[in-house]
Protein backbone atom coordinates (compact mmCIF):
# COMPACT_ATOMS: atom_id res chain seq x y z
CA UNK A 1 0.00 0.00 0.00
CA UNK A 2 2.74 2.34 1.23
CA UNK A 3 4.79 2.14 -2.67
CA UNK A 4 1.25 2.34 -4.49
CA UNK A 5 0.30 5.55 -2.74
CA UNK A 6 3.90 7.04 -3.18
CA UNK A 7 3.68 6.24 -6.83
CA UNK A 8 0.03 8.08 -7.07
CA UNK A 9 1.68 10.90 -4.88
CA UNK A 10 4.73 10.52 -7.22
CA UNK A 11 2.65 11.11 -10.74
CA UNK A 12 0.46 13.98 -9.18
CA UNK A 13 2.88 16.33 -8.52
CA UNK A 14 4.51 15.33 -11.90
CA UNK A 15 1.69 16.47 -13.88
CA UNK A 16 0.87 19.61 -11.64
CA UNK A 17 4.50 20.51 -12.03
CA UNK A 18 4.02 21.08 -15.95
CA UNK A 19 1.10 23.69 -15.46
CA UNK A 20 1.89 27.20 -15.12
CA UNK A 21 5.01 29.14 -15.83
CA UNK A 22 7.81 28.66 -14.72
CA UNK A 23 8.12 31.16 -11.63
CA UNK A 24 4.86 30.37 -10.34
CA UNK A 25 5.91 26.45 -9.90
CA UNK A 26 8.52 27.69 -8.09
CA UNK A 27 6.43 29.80 -5.56
CA UNK A 28 4.28 26.41 -5.65
CA UNK A 29 7.00 24.37 -4.77
CA UNK A 30 6.35 22.25 -7.70
CA UNK A 31 9.77 22.02 -9.06
CA UNK A 32 12.25 19.71 -8.58
CA UNK A 33 14.73 20.51 -4.87
CA UNK A 34 17.27 20.34 -6.94
CA UNK A 35 16.58 22.75 -9.07
CA UNK A 36 14.74 24.84 -6.65
CA UNK A 37 17.63 25.69 -4.07
CA UNK A 38 21.03 25.19 -7.10
CA UNK A 39 18.82 26.81 -9.72
CA UNK A 40 16.56 29.63 -8.13
CA UNK A 41 18.17 30.28 -4.65
CA UNK A 42 22.33 30.04 -5.19
CA UNK A 43 22.71 30.73 -9.23
CA UNK A 44 20.33 33.28 -9.50
CA UNK A 45 20.15 34.31 -5.61
CA UNK A 46 24.13 35.12 -6.51
CA UNK A 47 23.19 37.02 -10.26
CA UNK A 48 20.57 38.77 -9.02
CA UNK A 49 22.42 41.53 -7.33
CA UNK A 50 24.73 41.93 -10.00
CA UNK A 51 22.40 42.27 -12.76
CA UNK A 52 20.67 44.79 -10.41
CA UNK A 53 24.22 47.29 -10.09
CA UNK A 54 25.16 46.58 -13.50
CA UNK A 55 21.68 47.94 -14.58
CA UNK A 56 21.91 50.29 -12.12
CA UNK A 57 25.05 51.37 -12.88
CA UNK A 58 24.28 51.88 -16.86
CA UNK A 59 21.24 54.06 -15.64
CA UNK A 60 23.14 56.83 -13.42
CA UNK A 61 25.93 57.13 -15.78
CA UNK A 62 23.24 59.42 -17.78
CA UNK A 63 22.15 61.12 -14.98
CA UNK A 64 25.02 61.06 -13.01
CA UNK A 65 24.31 64.72 -11.66
CA UNK A 66 20.66 63.03 -10.21
CA UNK A 67 21.35 62.57 -6.36
CA UNK A 68 17.97 62.07 -5.96
CA UNK A 69 17.57 59.64 -8.90
CA UNK A 70 20.37 57.53 -7.34
CA UNK A 71 18.57 56.84 -4.58
CA UNK A 72 15.00 56.08 -5.94
CA UNK A 73 17.13 53.54 -8.29
CA UNK A 74 18.77 52.11 -5.34
CA UNK A 75 15.67 51.74 -3.07
CA UNK A 76 14.24 50.17 -6.29
CA UNK A 77 16.72 47.81 -6.51
CA UNK A 78 16.36 46.64 -2.89
CA UNK A 79 12.89 46.09 -3.53
CA UNK A 80 13.66 43.63 -5.95
CA UNK A 81 16.30 42.20 -4.39
CA UNK A 82 14.04 41.76 -1.16
CA UNK A 83 11.51 40.20 -4.01
CA UNK A 84 13.99 37.79 -5.33
CA UNK A 85 15.02 36.56 -1.95
CA UNK A 86 11.31 35.63 -1.17
CA UNK A 87 10.13 33.95 -4.07
CA UNK A 88 13.38 31.87 -3.95
CA UNK A 89 13.25 31.53 -0.33
CA UNK A 90 9.44 30.17 -0.42
CA UNK A 91 9.74 27.99 -2.99
CA UNK A 92 12.87 25.80 -1.63
CA UNK A 93 10.69 25.33 1.70
CA UNK A 94 7.41 24.28 -0.20
CA UNK A 95 9.57 22.29 -2.40
CA UNK A 96 11.54 21.13 0.60
CA UNK A 97 8.44 19.52 2.22
CA UNK A 98 7.16 18.23 -1.08
CA UNK A 99 10.15 16.86 -2.36
CA UNK A 100 9.66 13.27 0.31
CA UNK A 101 6.19 13.01 -1.31
CA UNK A 102 7.43 13.01 -4.34
CA UNK A 103 9.80 9.80 -3.50
CA UNK A 104 12.95 12.04 -2.19
CA UNK A 105 14.82 11.13 0.57
CA UNK A 106 13.68 13.06 3.67
CA UNK A 107 17.55 13.90 4.49
CA UNK A 108 17.65 16.30 1.37
CA UNK A 109 14.56 18.04 2.90
CA UNK A 110 16.19 18.73 5.97
CA UNK A 111 19.49 19.55 4.67
CA UNK A 112 17.26 22.05 2.66
CA UNK A 113 16.08 23.72 5.28
CA UNK A 114 18.82 24.08 7.28
CA UNK A 115 20.78 26.09 4.53
CA UNK A 116 17.63 28.22 3.94
CA UNK A 117 17.80 28.91 7.68
CA UNK A 118 21.21 30.22 7.75
CA UNK A 119 21.04 32.14 4.22
CA UNK A 120 17.72 33.85 6.58
CA UNK A 121 20.24 34.28 9.63
CA UNK A 122 22.53 35.75 7.82
CA UNK A 123 20.25 38.02 5.85
CA UNK A 124 18.81 39.29 9.75
CA UNK A 125 22.06 39.83 11.13
CA UNK A 126 23.09 42.20 8.06
CA UNK A 127 19.77 44.58 7.89
CA UNK A 128 19.85 44.50 11.73
CA UNK A 129 23.54 46.14 11.65
CA UNK A 130 23.43 49.97 12.37
CA UNK A 131 24.74 51.11 9.03
CA UNK A 132 22.60 48.90 6.84
CA UNK A 133 19.54 50.56 8.42
CA UNK A 134 20.92 54.30 8.44
CA UNK A 135 21.94 53.77 5.04
CA UNK A 136 18.26 52.68 4.06
CA UNK A 137 16.95 55.71 5.98
CA UNK A 138 19.64 58.04 3.99
CA UNK A 139 18.58 56.81 1.16
CA UNK A 140 14.59 57.06 1.54
CA UNK A 141 15.16 61.03 2.72
CA UNK A 142 17.26 61.70 -0.33
CA UNK A 143 14.47 60.11 -2.67
CA UNK A 144 12.12 62.27 -1.10
CA UNK A 145 14.35 65.30 -1.47
CA UNK A 146 16.27 65.71 1.96
CA UNK A 147 19.48 65.16 1.98
CA UNK A 148 20.97 64.57 5.69
CA UNK A 149 24.27 65.73 4.37
CA UNK A 150 24.67 69.25 4.42
CA UNK A 151 25.13 71.53 2.12
CA UNK A 152 28.53 73.43 2.04
CA UNK A 153 29.09 77.05 3.42
CA UNK A 154 30.13 79.30 0.14
CA UNK A 155 31.20 82.44 0.22
CA UNK A 156 33.20 85.59 -1.29
CA UNK A 157 35.93 86.31 0.69
CA UNK A 158 36.94 90.10 1.65
CA UNK A 159 39.41 90.18 -1.28
CA UNK A 160 37.21 89.57 -3.60
CA UNK A 161 39.50 87.70 -5.65
CA UNK A 162 38.77 84.30 -4.01
CA UNK A 163 35.81 82.28 -3.11
CA UNK A 164 35.91 80.37 0.02
CA UNK A 165 33.56 76.71 0.03
CA UNK A 166 33.73 74.47 3.27
CA UNK A 167 31.94 71.72 4.70
CA UNK A 168 30.36 69.05 3.88
CA UNK A 169 29.23 68.59 -0.10
CA UNK A 170 25.47 67.89 0.79
CA UNK A 171 23.28 67.72 -2.39
CA UNK A 172 22.56 71.47 -3.66
CA UNK A 173 25.87 72.03 -2.72
CA UNK A 174 26.60 72.53 -6.62
CA UNK A 175 24.34 75.24 -7.35
CA UNK A 176 25.15 76.92 -3.95
CA UNK A 177 29.07 77.04 -5.57
CA UNK A 178 27.52 78.44 -8.74
CA UNK A 179 25.59 80.93 -7.70
CA UNK A 180 28.12 82.61 -5.77
CA UNK A 181 30.87 82.63 -8.74
CA UNK A 182 27.93 83.62 -11.39
CA UNK A 183 28.14 87.34 -8.68
CA UNK A 184 31.97 87.35 -8.66
CA UNK A 185 32.73 87.15 -12.12
CA UNK A 186 36.56 88.53 -10.63
CA UNK A 187 37.03 85.23 -8.55
CA UNK A 188 40.10 83.47 -9.22
CA UNK A 189 40.68 80.93 -6.89
CA UNK A 190 38.23 78.64 -4.94
CA UNK A 191 39.48 78.46 -1.16
CA UNK A 192 38.60 74.44 -0.02
CA UNK A 193 38.06 72.72 3.75
CA UNK A 194 35.71 70.31 3.11
CA UNK A 195 35.67 66.46 4.10
CA UNK A 196 33.97 65.55 0.89
CA UNK A 197 30.44 64.20 0.78
CA UNK A 198 27.99 63.67 -2.46
CA UNK A 199 29.95 62.36 -5.05
CA UNK A 200 27.40 64.27 -7.54
CA UNK A 201 28.28 67.24 -6.03
CA UNK A 202 32.39 66.85 -6.64
CA UNK A 203 31.83 65.94 -9.99
CA UNK A 204 29.48 68.83 -10.71
CA UNK A 205 31.81 71.51 -8.66
CA UNK A 206 34.85 70.32 -10.52
CA UNK A 207 33.13 70.82 -13.74
CA UNK A 208 32.08 74.45 -12.76
CA UNK A 209 35.98 75.22 -11.71
CA UNK A 210 37.33 73.98 -15.09
CA UNK A 211 35.00 75.75 -17.24
CA UNK A 212 35.92 78.89 -15.45
CA UNK A 213 39.82 78.14 -15.59
CA UNK A 214 39.93 79.04 -11.88
CA UNK A 215 42.74 77.89 -9.62
CA UNK A 216 41.71 75.66 -6.02
CA UNK A 217 43.61 75.82 -2.98
CA UNK A 218 43.25 73.38 -0.23
CA UNK A 219 43.63 75.77 2.46
CA UNK A 220 42.66 73.15 4.88
CA UNK A 221 40.65 69.65 4.84
CA UNK A 222 39.91 68.56 1.51
CA UNK A 223 39.36 64.81 1.26
CA UNK A 224 37.19 62.02 -0.90
CA UNK A 225 34.68 63.94 -3.20
CA UNK A 226 36.60 67.45 -2.32
CA UNK A 227 39.58 65.91 -4.11
CA UNK A 228 37.71 65.88 -7.57
CA UNK A 229 37.30 69.87 -6.96
CA UNK A 230 40.64 70.25 -6.39
CA UNK A 231 41.97 68.33 -9.14
CA UNK A 232 39.54 70.44 -11.48
CA UNK A 233 41.91 73.69 -11.16
CA UNK A 234 44.14 75.26 -13.28
CA UNK A 235 46.69 76.08 -10.81
CA UNK A 236 46.41 73.90 -7.21
CA UNK A 237 47.55 74.92 -4.39
CA UNK A 238 48.36 73.56 -0.77
CA UNK A 239 49.85 74.45 2.29
CA UNK A 240 53.56 72.77 3.24
CA UNK A 241 51.28 70.27 5.24
CA UNK A 242 48.16 69.60 3.19
CA UNK A 243 45.70 67.22 4.30
CA UNK A 244 44.41 65.62 0.85
CA UNK A 245 42.36 62.62 1.44
CA UNK A 246 41.50 59.96 -0.55
CA UNK A 247 39.54 57.07 -0.14
CA UNK A 248 37.02 54.40 -1.67
CA UNK A 249 33.67 55.87 -2.17
CA UNK A 250 30.82 54.31 -0.34
CA UNK A 251 27.18 54.11 -1.25
CA UNK A 252 24.33 53.07 1.22
CA UNK A 253 21.68 50.63 0.12
CA UNK A 254 22.02 46.79 -1.74
CA UNK A 255 25.00 45.08 -1.39
CA UNK A 256 27.38 45.85 -4.48
CA UNK A 257 26.29 49.13 -4.79
CA UNK A 258 29.61 50.63 -2.78
CA UNK A 259 31.40 48.79 -5.80
CA UNK A 260 29.74 50.74 -8.57
CA UNK A 261 30.01 54.20 -6.70
CA UNK A 262 33.81 53.65 -6.23
CA UNK A 263 33.61 52.78 -9.97
CA UNK A 264 32.69 56.23 -10.74
CA UNK A 265 35.23 57.56 -8.30
CA UNK A 266 37.79 56.20 -10.07
CA UNK A 267 36.65 56.69 -13.57
CA UNK A 268 36.40 60.45 -12.34
CA UNK A 269 40.14 60.53 -11.11
CA UNK A 270 40.93 58.71 -14.39
CA UNK A 271 39.25 61.58 -16.72
CA UNK A 272 41.08 63.87 -14.13
CA UNK A 273 44.18 62.70 -15.34
CA UNK A 274 45.48 60.60 -12.72
CA UNK A 275 47.68 57.74 -12.66
CA UNK A 276 46.74 54.08 -12.87
CA UNK A 277 49.12 53.76 -10.32
CA UNK A 278 48.08 56.17 -8.34
CA UNK A 279 44.18 55.26 -8.46
CA UNK A 280 44.95 51.25 -7.64
CA UNK A 281 46.86 52.55 -4.62
CA UNK A 282 43.24 54.68 -3.75
CA UNK A 283 41.09 51.80 -4.44
CA UNK A 284 42.84 49.80 -1.59
CA UNK A 285 41.57 52.37 1.11
CA UNK A 286 38.09 51.56 2.43
CA UNK A 287 35.24 54.00 2.55
CA UNK A 288 36.08 53.96 6.57
CA UNK A 289 39.47 55.13 6.41
CA UNK A 290 41.38 57.63 4.74
CA UNK A 291 45.17 57.99 2.93
CA UNK A 292 46.66 61.19 2.80
CA UNK A 293 49.57 61.06 0.68
CA UNK A 294 52.65 63.15 1.34
CA UNK A 295 53.30 66.84 0.25
CA UNK A 296 56.34 65.18 -2.23
CA UNK A 297 53.30 62.42 -3.23
CA UNK A 298 50.61 65.35 -4.25
CA UNK A 299 53.06 66.71 -6.43
CA UNK A 300 54.66 64.19 -8.04
CA UNK A 301 51.44 63.10 -9.29
CA UNK A 302 50.41 66.60 -10.60
CA UNK A 303 47.75 66.57 -7.80
CA UNK A 304 49.08 69.83 -6.09
CA UNK A 305 50.78 72.11 -8.70
CA UNK A 306 52.37 74.94 -6.00
CA UNK A 307 52.42 76.09 -2.49
CA UNK A 308 51.01 78.45 -0.85
CA UNK A 309 51.91 78.78 3.23
CA UNK A 310 49.91 81.78 3.89
CA UNK A 311 47.69 83.08 1.62
CA UNK A 312 46.63 82.06 -2.35
CA UNK A 313 48.19 84.39 -4.69
CA UNK A 314 45.08 84.95 -6.67
CA UNK A 315 45.63 85.98 -10.33
CA UNK A 316 44.65 89.90 -11.32
CA UNK A 317 40.98 90.36 -11.70
CA UNK A 318 41.72 92.07 -15.07
CA UNK A 319 43.45 88.82 -16.08
CA UNK A 320 40.73 86.83 -17.80
CA UNK A 321 41.12 82.83 -16.46
CA UNK A 322 42.23 80.79 -19.36
CA UNK A 323 42.33 77.50 -19.81
CA UNK A 324 45.44 76.04 -20.58
CA UNK A 325 46.22 72.53 -21.41
CA UNK A 326 49.65 71.07 -20.34
CA UNK A 327 50.60 66.98 -20.01
CA UNK A 328 52.08 67.97 -16.20
CA UNK A 329 48.65 69.18 -15.26
CA UNK A 330 46.31 67.02 -14.84
CA UNK A 331 42.77 67.84 -15.45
Amino acid sequence: MGSIRTAGTSARYRGRATRGNYFARHWRGQLSLGVAYWVNSVLIGNLAPVALVVAMSTLEAGNENSLRLDATLSLVAAGLLCGVSVWSTVGVLRSAVNHPERGGKLVWSMIAFVMVGLSLITIVIGLSRKNSLDGYADLWEIARGHDPIPVATVALAPDGLSVVMSGPLGSGSSDRVRQVLEHAPQATVVRLDSPGGRLFEGVAIAREIQHRGLDTYAEGECSSACTLVLLAGHERLATRSPHVGFHRASHPGPNGTDVAASRGLMRAYREAGLSEQFIARVRTVPSTAIWYPSLDELMANAIVTGLAPEAPPARPATSPPVVVAHPARRR
